[in-house]
């Protein structure tokens, strides 16, 4: 394995608590946003034992995903139609 790469372990989790961050903006209209584990890695030696970081503890690598919803003043959106899926897909 070269000095640049490494390996890791991809570990399971279950949710425990997601909540948005409430902003509300000058004209009324409120931001949510949330941000969301998309999946941990854990550093892991030759053997798959956990690789530690110079205080003992396990190096984790994380991933995120930021949801986003917009929610204007009037709480009215515009939303397109969908399209028709190509014939002979569906039945």
């Amino acid at each position: 394995m070269s000095k640049d790469t490494f390996k890791v372990k991809i570990l399971d989790f279950k949710t425990v608590k997601e909540d948005f961050n409430e902003y509300e903006l000058e004209d009324g209209s409120r931001v949510k946003v949330k941000v969301v584990l998309a999946d941990v890695k854990m550093a892991v030696d030759e053997e798959g034992k956990p690789k530690l970081n110079p205080d003992g503890n396990p190096i984790y690598h994380f991933n995120f995903e930021t949801k986003v919803r917009i929610l204007p003043k009037n709480r009215v959106v515009t939303m397109s139609k969908p399209s028709k899926p190509p014939e002979g897909i569906y039945g």
